[in-house]
């Protein structure tokens, strides 16, 4: 994985890891403080690359633990 900031200020380097590697390309496009333009963080993911998982996670947070706190 390779999160690229400012990924819009090198277009040639996003053209490689894209087009070349193949890697999967996550944008995230905005305005940054202070700035009255957007820039753009890229997060790039090697295809071939396999993310292990660990059994029985669940998420800190979110809607159950709001619906369960409502209950009580």
């Amino acid at each position: 994985m390779l999160i690229f900031d400012n990924s819009d200020w090198y277009p040639n380097t996003i053209k490689f890891l894209r087009n070349e590697l193949n890697w999967i390309e996550i944008d995230f496009i905005g305005f940054s403080p202070i700035n009255n333009y957007t820039l753009c963080t890229s997060i790039f993911f090697n295809p071939t690359y396999r993310f292990t998982y660990k059994e029985n996670l669940k998420p800190i947070g979110g809607i159950v633990q709001i619906s369960e706190e409502d209950s009580v």
